[in-house]
């Protein structure tokens, strides 16, 4: 699902009075999904055993991760991870 997707069903739940009380979860839901960061990683370098050294394209957090394993977010800001 993307995140236009999820804000639509959001906005249809939102709208529908049926569907729970109003409260400011939903709105608080779609403000987030719409603010969203997203970036890359970028390869700084290798650092041995199979692991290389990669930065956040948005915050610049550095961190040590395998190529064969896939981070699909940051964990230092939340930006979602796109292949380049």
């Amino acid at each position: 699902m993307t995140n236009e997707e999820a804000i639509a069903d959001l906005m249809l739940a939102n709208a529908d009075v049926s569907y729970r009380p109003k409260d400011d979860s939903i709105d608080m839901a779609i403000i987030a999904l719409k603010s969203q960061k997203t970036g890359h990683w970028i390869e700084l370098g290798y650092v041995g055993n199979d692991n290389y050294d990669f930065e956040c394209s948005e915050c610049h957090h550095s961190d040590t991760q395998s190529k064969t394993v896939k981070v699909n977010y940051c964990w230092n800001c939340g930006a979602k991870m796109e292949r380049r």
